[in-house]
């Protein structure tokens, strides 16, 4: 195997370890603590990894931040959804209003700070980085 070029980061994806969560063997964070113990630099998706999604919870982000930094990683990306429907039940949908997707959207964007990403956070909908101005302070 060659070495990296100059300047690359090798970091682990939450894709990769779907099949391990959906498998529900170990937690979220022990997974994300295992995989910075191989690529220090850990990219998030939100929906994957806390239970609190898609209002995640400070402190729960704070606690897998915790495990992964003494797993000597840090995250790089955090990976924000926006769900364009409102399930209504009896397989019936409405397509959620502008208002209504950016409610959806803020809680996560808010708080994303809180995993210690030193990148940005991307939105499957919103396009490219779009957590700039989030704290750590924000609740």
């Amino acid at each position: 195997m060659s070495a990296m070029a100059e300047g690359w980061t090798l970091a682990a994806s939450a894709f990769n370890w779907t099949p391990d969560i959906v498998r529900a063997e170990k937690t979220t964070s022990e997974l994300a603590a295992g995989a910075a113990r191989v690529a220090s630099t850990i990219e998030l998706e939100l929906g994957q990894m806390v239970r609190t999604y898609p209002e995640p919870d400070s402190v729960e982000l704070r606690a897998l931040r915790t495990r992964i930094e003494a797993a000597g990683g840090t995250v790089s990306i955090v990976g924000i959804s926006l769900d364009d429907w409102h399930l209504m039940g009896e397989g019936r949908a409405r397509r959620r209003s502008d208002d209504e997707r950016l409610a959806f959207l803020m809680p996560q964007l808010a708080r994303c700070a809180h995993t210690g990403r030193v990148g940005g956070a991307t939105a499957d909908r919103a396009g490219g980085h779009c957590a700039a101005g989030a704290s750590p302070a924000a609740s």
